[in-house]
């Protein structure tokens, strides 16, 4: 008994010894540093130098050779649990693991299948920071490789079998929830028009936006602001849908009977149309409230009478108006759904 255990130590430190002092320091510092944590501000999405970045940088170059020849592999884990929303936290979460994995490819000349990516909305045991959002793992030495890889050749990294589809909660597929959004425009709230917007969200990168503007009220004689106008628009997001730039595509049509003063009001003969392009811009200061800035340029067909501002006044003119110009403003107080 004392001769068979004796004979299984020595077989087991000759196995070592041939994997060389530099490969088994080497092995060793993978299974020592693959586990970096990264910390974010609750609730926030952008990567800030951190020291952690500079530890996964010089892990990233001790084997890049590794990542590049398969034999490694990057596992990011995005985490997020700071908001009531689940669609919400998995959103944050998303991002700040496509944050550190643009950084990575730009910096390292890293790509796309160099990692295994997954999102969660809940924070991993051990850890009650509000902060950790990216857990990144380079793939572990299997201990399957010790046993039969030959005393003149280092074991093999094994590549754990993840799915790589994003999003992904305790294995399971999450169907993600439809978004839409409800808005004012102050612009038109401050001139006693009331309004109501409704976008929709309709694919990743784009969103139908349909405004109404309803105001049939007579403030008084001299001023009056009576309204009914659609103005839809579709729009293409450069980045993610809701949040940063956008480039819409609207069409506008609308009636209207308007006063400014005690001498004349307007009148539309027929219904007016037109449309545009424009272009946006949209953040949020809360995880449902945001604010967004809109412009739009392009063509309006008005034709319209003009008549005497008194009770029952005469009409004392017909205009017709090819407008070429600003054909969509907007400063939009937003909730999203």
């Amino acid at each position: 008994m004392t001769k068979s255990i004796l004979f299984t130590l020595l077989l087991s430190l000759h196995t070592i010894a041939g994997f060389g002092t530099e490969n088994a320091r080497r092995y060793l510092q993978v299974d020592r540093d693959s586990v970096i944590l990264l910390f974010f501000q609750k609730g926030n999405t952008k990567l800030y130098a951190q020291k952690d970045i500079v530890s996964l940088s010089r892990l990233i170059s001790m084997h890049k050779e590794d990542l590049d020849n398969g034999r490694a592999v990057l596992k990011v884990n995005g985490y997020c649990s700071s908001f009531s929303s689940s669609s919400m936290n998995l959103d944050v979460a998303r991002e700040r693991s496509r944050q550190l994995k643009s950084y990575l490819i730009i910096q390292h000349g890293l790509r796309e299948e160099h990692f295994i990516t997954r999102n969660h909305t809940t924070l991993p045991s051990k850890q009650n920071g509000i902060g950790i959002s990216v857990h990144l793992i380079m793939t572990h030495i299997s201990c399957k490789a010790s046993e039969t890889t030959p005393a003149n050749q280092p074991p093999q990294l094994s590549i754990l079998p993840v799915s790589r589809t994003p999003g992904l909660l305790s294995n399971k597929r999450i169907r993600r929830p439809f978004h839409f959004a409800v808005k004012a425009n102050l612009i038109f709230n401050l001139a006693t028009v009331t309004n109501l917007g409704i976008e929709l969200q309709i694919a990743p990168r784009i969103t139908t936006d349909i405004p109404i503007l309803f105001s049939p009220f007579k403030i008084k004689t001299s001023y009056q602001l009576r309204v009914l106008a659609f103005q839809p628009e579709l729009r293409y997001w450069l980045r993610n849908a809701f949040t940063g730039s956008f480039l819409g595509l609207h069409a506008n049509v609308g009636w209207f009977n308007i006063a400014l003063d005690n001498k004349t009001r307007y009148q539309n003969q027929e219904t007016t149309y037109g449309g545009g392009i424009s272009y946006g811009y949209s953040f949020l200061f809360s995880p449902r409230w945001g604010m967004e800035f809109n412009i739009g340029g392009g063509y309006m067909h008005i034709r319209y009478d003009t008549y005497y501002n008194i009770p029952e006044g005469a009409r004392n003119n017909t205009y017709t108006l090819n407008y070429w110009g600003i054909t969509r403003l907007g400063v939009n107080l937003r909730y999203k759904f």
